[in-house]
């Protein structure tokens, strides 16, 4: 033990006493805390960590940490995993003390003001991952106010337990929708929480070996963007919502980068739709201008480019570059590049990045075909149904009022009812044969979905409910996925 360095043992009057001495001299927790404290300062911790009296003194603090009745129960296990990442050979001892400390632990690590000792109860499950409670270290994240290192320490753990990045941004959203917001503005409020954790989740892909963005990863990111402002409406604050926005394009091009195989995933960029919904038309206008719009639409349009190279037409990848560009004569520009660096396209492939129609001449242009097949029987779905509702008006409220005009033929117009049906069933057998379904009744109130609703008038834009105007039409797959064809019209409820 280094020589010179003395201290007064709590409660003597003897000063010529080591920080050893002092910690073993502690009859309370803050005096634990002091002499602890007093060891990390003079660089003698390591050296009374192989002390025995130094191990029987702990033995206190750990005692402390697993009593949910002590007060100072939360800043005792802050303690232990403080020594435990500064010592490594307490680390095994300490680590089972963590493990059985968890279960008694109150819900929140907000209870400990000091941040120290809140970032060091946050690193606990390093020491214990197996008793580490996913829910537990999403709780905290979205509920930590001030310290984005704990924050980021938290997500981290998170990341690290799930394994999978689809998984952590579930768990999040959850977290988030748990805890009221009732600031003036809570719209401002949560979008600057959202951005923090987004951004905790963003810089776990640099500092974990996690690389499994899960195969839900689009649609979990995009079920936040769609949930996030449901119960507060939207910022009042431009700038908070704008840097939310931007965080969640920084996640998604972060995403593509650790796995690219998710650059080719439709729906990977599915929120999109849904961030589109917290801008005016004009404002996702001057978005799609930022920077890293800019270096997201390029990543698009190289996976959609590899992949009308290999044969394969992708109206997912195609909507998202539509999208992610702001305008139309962006969008034309993108497609023409595409064109122009692959001139040996077919013309099938050529013609369907034009947004144009070709006959039908390979085999690689079979996929294209049915889905446009696809959307005109969807259409004659649609008019079908609109059609079949006028004439049940004709035959229940015209056709009685007619029969008191004797000199009114009405065969014509029964005839005309009757092709109607037939007109109505025949379209009902050709959907059924090609798995296609209406969803959505008129009249029905609904939460929004920007892959199922499209609203009759921009204005309603943000709304979260809405009433149905039109049904949209459903494709099913022969392993039971959904495809929407047409979106459902809707109108949004104030």
């Amino acid at each position: 033990m280094e020589e010179g360095i003395t201290f007064q043992a709590f409660g003597s009057d003897n000063v010529d006493v080591t920080p050893l001495d002092q910690f073993i001299a502690a009859k309370t927790f803050d005096e634990y805390v002091a002499g602890t404290t007093n060891l990390i300062k003079t660089k003698t911790l390591h050296e009374a960590a192989r002390d025995p009296r130094f191990l029987t003194a702990l033995g206190t603090v750990l005692e402390i940490s697993r009593n949910q009745d002590d007060e100072n129960q939360l800043q005792a296990f802050s303690l232990l995993c403080k020594l435990a990442g500064l010592v490594r050979t307490l680390r095994p001892a300490l680590s089972k003390t963590i493990a059985h400390a968890i279960p008694t632990l109150p819900a929140s690590l907000q209870s400990l003001s000091d941040v120290d000792d809140r970032f060091y109860a946050a690193t606990f499950w390093r020491y214990a991952p197996a008793q580490t409670a996913p829910s537990f270290l999403a709780d905290n994240a979205i509920a930590e106010e001030t310290a984005e290192l704990i924050r980021k320490e938290l997500v981290e753990g998170l990341v690290t337990i799930t394994r999978r990045y689809d998984q952590s941004l579930h768990l999040l959203n959850e977290s988030l929708h748990s805890i009221p917001f009732e600031a003036e503005d809570s719209g401002s409020s949560i979008a600057r929480r959202l951005r923090r954790c987004l951004a905790a989740v963003r810089n776990a892909m640099g500092e974990t070996s996690v690389r499994d963005t899960g195969p839900n990863f689009g649609d979990e990111l995009r079920e936040i963007v769609r949930r996030v402002f449901s119960q507060t409406g939207r910022p009042k604050i431009s700038k908070a919502r704008e840097e939310a926005a931007l965080e969640v394009i920084s996640l998604l091009t972060a995403a593509v980068r650790i796995r690219l195989s998710v650059a080719f995933e439709g729906n990977t960029y599915s929120v999109l739709f849904s961030l589109r919904d917290w801008f005016e038309s004009g404002e996702w206008h001057r978005f799609a201008e930022q920077h890293l719009m800019t270096v997201l639409s390029n990543d698009i349009a190289d996976a959609l480019e590899i992949s009308v190279r290999t044969g394969r037409e992708n109206r997912q990848l195609l909507e998202a570059l539509s999208l992610s560009v702001g305008d139309e004569e962006r969008f034309r520009i993108k497609r023409e590049e595409i064109i122009e660096r692959n001139l040996g396209l077919s013309e099938e492939l050529t013609a369907w990045l034009r947004g144009k129609r070709v006959s039908i001449k390979t085999s690689l242009s079979t996929e294209s075909q049915m889905r446009r097949m696809e959307n005109a029987i969807a259409s004659l779905m649609l008019d079908a149904s609109v059609l079949q509702a006028q004439a049940e008006a004709i035959e229940t409220e015209l056709l009685p009022a007619l029969d008191l005009f004797a000199s009114v033929p009405t065969q014509s117009l029964q005839r005309q009812l009757r092709a109607v049906k037939q007109i109505r069933s025949h379209v009902g057998d050709l959907a059924s044969e090609r798995n296609l379904s209406s969803f959505g009744e008129p009249g029905e109130t609904v939460r929004y979905s920007s892959l199922e609703h499209q609203f009759e008038d921009e204005k309603d834009l943000g709304s979260t409910m809405v009433t149905i105007l039109q049904s949209g039409i459903l494709s099913f797959s022969s392993n039971g996925q959904r495809t929407v064809i047409k979106r459902a019209l809707v109108k949004g409820i104030v």
